[in-house]
């Protein structure tokens, strides 16, 4: 035990001894009369706490309840090092405040003054407080209360969080506990990525029906604002279709025109710039909720797209901007070609498997109404072909498959598929059915489906996949869970009791069939989810 004895008659000096804790860790003792003795036994040199907890503090000073005694805790606002403007936490001896400063590498500084008001004499200890992240790698989960705005809340676990083993976390309502509010409009999509491709920084992108940010995905504080996202801003009045994100690139789709940037070596913030050359109609997007029409293989970093005026396929690579048709392939029992589907209705799309990494052959798949009214499934490919032409990639038509038996396809309200299997997954108001693909039909896996319990209704779904593995698949250092691409986010809400839960539903077998969804798998009290997520660790 180290003691300090302090003339009473310094101006400033140690005043008591501090326990910090978040929630319950426990408080040591002090004691102030002519002289002030401070006990550090226990008490490191840093107080670290995370953004948004509640720091507790509850010094011993003497003489207990001493009405002349004033105490005032304050914090400073930033955490540059030169920092002399303060925020007054509390007037209370004992400190219980939420922490809301942003995690910083550096520290705040934390002054607690007691004042002798007979004597005028001040009592002053400073600390360096450390903020660091509550955010971790877990499920981002977007919902709405009111029908006008967003919120977003991040779930943790050991099934969606690499390397966590505590109790299911949730971190909610984080957008507005960071900014103040909540966001505009209801939320679509939200894509996670570094900002640069150094991966030193890392943002989510999200979008709702009114209004495209990024966020600092360290505590979901706004970055860029809409206008701040583009070198010339567009007319903030105009229909947000869709967005996508792959390893290298991220892409917008505004009213019909596409945008799209490379991730940038070092950058801090990135910019679109003019939409790319090219038209798009606004059948490539969200027609329904949920429905992903301009489709990108986020592990490869296509992305494609069907124009219901052309009646053709058109796929693109974002970081190189380029926007071609599709040539017909020799894939499947029942091939077509990708540039004569005149009179073709769009349903949906979603990603597909990846046949190889190396050489790459990667798919994605549309479903289509034709002009009689059968739908099908329509199977795109890139396949890269080392032996032709010293090394060409080929982006092409790679079968069609009969979705006569899949019940209800046509009002699917979202789609979804796997790079692990030749599966693809829809759902209805209250059932997501798997659907294998192989010979000349989809076959509905009818005993491994979802139904939802009575008196929930389906929202939107996704396919869980760890964050990381789009950034980092190749890396020797890094293992991607096994659950990654093995579990299905469902989103539900009750319109009776206004609750939103998200069910993670184990995937096995090749056919895709959907497990249960226990306690640990079962993520509740939110309002309407709209759009589901995940981060990777900050």
């Amino acid at each position: 035990m180290k003691k300090t004895i302090i003339s009473y008659c310094i101006l400033c000096m140690t005043l008591a001894l501090f326990a910090v804790s978040c929630y319950d860790d426990k408080s040591t003792s002090g004691e102030i009369t002519d002289t002030v003795e401070i006990d550090t036994t226990g008490f490191g040199p840093k107080i670290e706490i995370a953004n948004g907890s509640t720091l507790r503090l509850s010094p011993k000073v003497s003489p207990a309840n001493d009405p002349d005694l004033a105490y005032e805790w304050k914090i400073t606002v930033t955490s540059n090092g030169n920092e002399t403007t303060f925020s007054k936490l509390s007037e209370e001896k004992d400190l219980e405040r939420v922490i809301t400063q942003a995690p910083s590498q550096k520290p705040y500084s934390l002054v607690f003054t007691v004042t002798n008001k007979r004597t005028g004499v001040q009592y002053m200890q400073r600390y360096n407080v450390y903020v660091i992240s509550r955010m971790g790698d877990g499920v981002l989960v977007a919902d709405t209360r009111d029908g006008a705005t967003s919120d977003i809340s991040l779930v943790r676990n050991k099934y969606v969080s690499a390397g966590y083993t505590g109790d299911t976390q949730y971190i909610r309502d984080s957008y507005s506990f960071t900014n103040g509010q909540k966001m505009e409009g209801v939320m679509r999509k939200l894509v996670y990525g570094p900002i640069g491709n150094t991966a030193q920084a890392f943002y989510v992108t999200a979008m709702t029906d009114k209004t495209l940010e990024n966020l600092d995905a360290s505590t979901h504080g706004v970055i860029q604002n809409f206008d701040q996202m583009f070198t010339f801003p567009p007319e903030k009045n105009k229909k947000f279709q869709t967005l996508g994100t792959n390893f290298n690139s991220v892409f917008f789709v505004y009213e019909g025109d596409i945008y799209a940037y490379a991730r940038q070596v070092n950058a801090i913030t990135q910019t679109f710039s003019d939409p790319l050359n090219y038209v798009s109609p606004s059948q490539i997007a969200n027609k329904k909720f949920g429905n992903e029409y301009l489709q990108v293989n986020a592990d490869m970093g296509d992305v494609f797209f069907f124009d219901e005026t052309k009646g053709a396929f058109y796929h693109m690579t974002p970081a190189a901007y380029p926007i071609a048709p599709l040539t017909a392939g020799t894939g499947g029992s029942v091939n077509f070609d990708p540039n004569a589907l005149s009179g073709y209705t769009l349903i949906g799309s979603c990603r597909g498997e990846q046949v190889s990494r190396s050489p790459v052959h990667v798919r994605v798949h549309f479903i289509l109404k034709d002009p009689q009214g059968a739908i099908d499934v329509y199977r795109l490919s890139n396949r890269y072909d080392p032996d032709f032409n010293n090394g060409s990639y080929f982006y092409e038509s790679d079968g069609k498959y009969s979705a006569a038996t899949c019940p209800d396809i046509e009002n699917a309200l979202c789609f979804e598929g796997s790079y692990k299997r030749s599966v693809i997954y829809y759902a209805t108001k209250n059932k997501v059915y798997p659907c294998v693909i192989g010979g000349s039909a989809v076959g509905v896996n009818e005993s491994g489906a979802f139904t939802a319990p009575a008196g929930e209704e389906i929202t939107t779904m996704s396919l869980f996949r760890e964050a990381w593995s789009y950034y980092d698949q190749q890396s020797t250092e890094m293992e991607v869970m096994e659950e990654d691409a093995n579990q299905l986010l469902v989103a539900t809400y009750n319109n009776t009791t206004q609750e939103g839960k998200v069910y993670v539903l184990p995937i096995t077998g090749n056919s895709g069939s959907l497990g249960t969804a226990d306690a640990d798998h079962t993520f509740t009290g939110f309002g309407r989810i709209t759009a589901l997520g995940t981060q990777g660790k900050q």
